[in-house]
């Protein structure tokens, strides 16, 4: 069954955050939801975002009633390009005040940008095009949640990319590749070189190594140390 509305899909998830998830990333404080919500309908130049969370990165929300499809991954990218530059805004803020954290000032004083790995996406929805559209969505750092309603309640899937999919074929193009003739002839050359460089550095060191001379100075140097060396 579809959602009453965009509106009670989110008044649900921002009631029941645990309903996407729990971690139990604190044993002596026991599980706690995956998100914690802070900001809903929050206001972007580019549009309103449906709901602002935070696991340990900021993730922006977006909710689809129905089919999530490219515009729907469209529309969440632009909200996390204002973000980005928000976040990069507040870090530069805190940097420059007297209440600095040391790890702000580590990573954002000299202008840094905001890494990927403080900001995510997630879309949630009822279905979704096809596993193309996944493949998508992981290369922009979103995640993809399915629900389902019974009438009263929500349920929620997060969709994960089919392996084949991404590695599948590519390995195997890879593996014929490597194992081909001209990756056969790549590798041999690439072996010939370094047993070619290995010899002309030997040759070298023989030239100019002596043992006799290293010995000597090895006593000379015992010696004028006083038989330490």
């Amino acid at each position: 069954m579809s959602a009453q509305s965009e509106k009670h899909l989110e008044d649900y998830i921002w009631n029941h955050p645990e309903s996407l998830g729990m971690v139990d990333a604190y044993p002596e404080y026991g599980e706690k939801p995956m998100y914690q919500m802070s900001f809903r309908q929050f206001q972007f130049p580019s549009g309103r975002v449906d709901l602002i969370g935070f696991d340990w990165r900021m993730c922006i929300f977006e909710l689809k009633k129905g089919q999530l499809k490219a515009q729907a991954l469209t529309q969440l990218m632009r909200y996390m390009c204002d973000a980005k530059l928000f976040l990069s805004d507040l870090m530069f803020k805190l940097t420059e005040s007297e209440i600095c954290h040391p790890w702000l000032d580590r990573h954002f004083a000299h202008g840094d940008f905001i890494s990927p790995e403080l900001l995510r996406g997630v879309l949630v929805g009822e279905s979704i095009e096809d596993d193309n559209f996944l493949t998508a969505c992981a290369a922009c750092g979103v995640d993809v949640f399915l629900y389902q309603y019974n009438g009263n309640a929500y349920t929620f899937e997060q969709q994960d990319i089919p392996e084949y999919h991404l590695f599948g074929n590519q390995q195997l193009e890879i593996t014929r590749l490597v194992n081909g003739k001209l990756g056969k002839a790549f590798i041999d050359q690439y072996r010939e070189e370094i047993l070619a460089f290995h010899q002309a550095a030997v040759q070298k060191h023989n030239k100019t190594f002596s043992a006799t001379r290293t010995a000597e100075d090895y006593l000379l140097a015992f010696d004028s140390n006083g038989g330490e060396s």
